[in-house]
């Protein structure tokens, strides 16, 4: 059993809190370190995701995998309309729709990769409901690929399990009261869902070594530790198939 809140409706703030910070959301997070990551995240991309092939981007808020994907027929769909709207105005032409990870408006077996970037799965309370969703409309030998908040993403540093907190986008400048609600997941935890789902393939951490825009050096030895030690990595990747 995962832990559950004590204000087990608290998640429909979710779209709501993101709808806050949408207009400035993109923009705190242009910095060198970030850049890094995105290199770091288009290369998992690329390694992983079949060519050319139909994406669906669940969670997509201001279309960032979009520009980090390689090209593909790709759909988005975040619950946060305001995130939507930034989206469609930084990608015109392009299919992002407001909808729910937990009931996908879509039919079965249409897509030929699903993935979630950036901890957008994490927002959301019923992970194996997302999950089943993502896998029904996925074909036969499609792939998912998902990024999830992980359990070092909090000043605290990891844990043994997962947890559930009020998490604060990094970088994103909210009143010191308020949060939105999320899933920080260990990466046993996380190999034991998604197992119930897809043939799990590999669990690895984004980056382990933080700041800077790193070197050849520096990131051949963070992706060395962001595989031994998932754990210790704010963000936490997943790659499965659909077997069937």
């Amino acid at each position: 059993m995962l832990p559950a809140r004590d204000d087990a409706d608290s998640f429909a703030s979710v779209s709501v809190s993101y709808d806050a910070i949408a207009d400035a959301y993109d923009h705190a997070y242009d910095g060198p370190p970030f850049q890094r990551e995105d290199r770091m995240v288009a290369r998992l991309l690329a390694e992983s995701l079949p060519a050319g092939g139909r994406v669906l981007d669940i969670g997509c808020g201001t279309g960032k995998a979009l520009e980090l994907l390689p090209p593909c027929d790709y759909v988005g769909i975040d619950i946060a309309a305001r995130m939507v709207a930034v989206a469609r105005a930084k990608h015109p032409g392009a299919d992002f729709r407001v909808g729910s990870a937990t009931a996908l408006p879509y039919a079965d077996g249409v897509f030929d990769a699903v993935v979630s970037t950036y901890g957008s799965l994490s927002h959301v309370e019923d992970l194996d409901l997302a999950l089943a969703e993502a896998v029904r409309v996925l074909r036969a030998g499609g792939v998912l690929f998902l990024m999830f908040y992980g359990v070092a993403a909090q000043v605290a540093g990891p844990s043994a399990g997962t947890r559930v907190v009020d998490y604060r986008p990094r970088c994103v400048e909210m009143p010191p009261a308020s949060g939105i609600p999320a899933w920080l997941y260990s990466s046993r935890d996380l190999r034991r869902i998604v197992r119930r789902h897809v043939a799990l393939r590999w669990i690895r951490g984004l980056t382990v070594l933080g700041g800077g825009s790193g070197t050849p050096v520096r990131d051949t030895f963070d992706r060395l530790l962001t595989i031994i030690r998932p754990d210790w990595a704010h963000t936490v990747c997943v790659l499965g198939l659909k077997v069937n």
